[in-house]
């Protein structure tokens, strides 16, 4: 079938274009199928141009502002979300950093600068947490009153957590740790971060 595909592409782009395609080996495919999926999975490829296989600006890796990863608050009047720009840091500029803005857009306000994923609001709506490029850290919805999760720092080799979230009734964080070898898993705090365990 892939034999079979790769013969037909060799044949449109010599008769469209007259360029000289050559059929990829096999170790040549499989590298580049993973690179694809690579990209993909990180959200640097976005689109393509079928005809004739020109390049289109959707191939383009994206630079500059970003604002990623929005979360409603719990009476959904607010969005708590992450920014990311890699190009502008000058003082005053739209800097990288956890950010809370009204649902209709306006309004915006720096919680903390710096890497924060996946942030997520405490049911009662006066807290975020949120991984720190893979520290646990929780704040108050004004930045105030930070404070990061280390009750599994010496139990696991590669103590880094991703994607956390409150439980309905706020009692407990859920989060992920992702090297299952090191004893991974999903795990269970306290909302205070006490009293941690693997769930699964």
């Amino acid at each position: 079938m892939i034999g079979g595909f790769l013969h037909s592409m060799k044949n449109i782009c010599n008769k469209k274009h007259g360029w000289s395609v050559t059929t990829p080996t096999r170790g040549e495919l499989i590298a580049k199928l993973f690179a694809f999926v690579f990209l993909a999975a990180i959200g640097l490829l976005s689109s393509c141009n079928p005809e004739g296989f020109k390049p289109s600006p959707g191939n383009y890796i994206i630079q500059g502002p970003q604002d990623l990863e929005p979360a409603f608050s719990p009476d959904g009047n607010f969005i708590a979300y992450r920014h990311f720009d890699d190009l502008t840091n000058s003082p005053g500029s739209y800097a990288t950093g956890l950010y809370i803005i009204d649902k209709d857009g306006n309004n915006r306000k720096l919680v903390l600068t710096g890497t924060r994923l996946s942030p997520a609001w405490s049911p009662d709506g006066q807290w975020l947490v949120f991984s720190s490029l893979g520290t646990l850290q929780k704040c108050k919805t004004d930045g105030s009153n930070l404070t990061t999760f280390t009750s599994l720092n010496a139990q696991l080799k590669y103590p880094e957590f991703y994607y956390p979230d409150w439980t309905s009734d706020g009692k407990y964080i859920l989060f992920d740790n992702p090297f299952p070898s090191d004893g991974g898993g999903i795990f269970r705090t306290n909302y205070d971060f006490t009293n941690s365990k693997i769930l699964f």
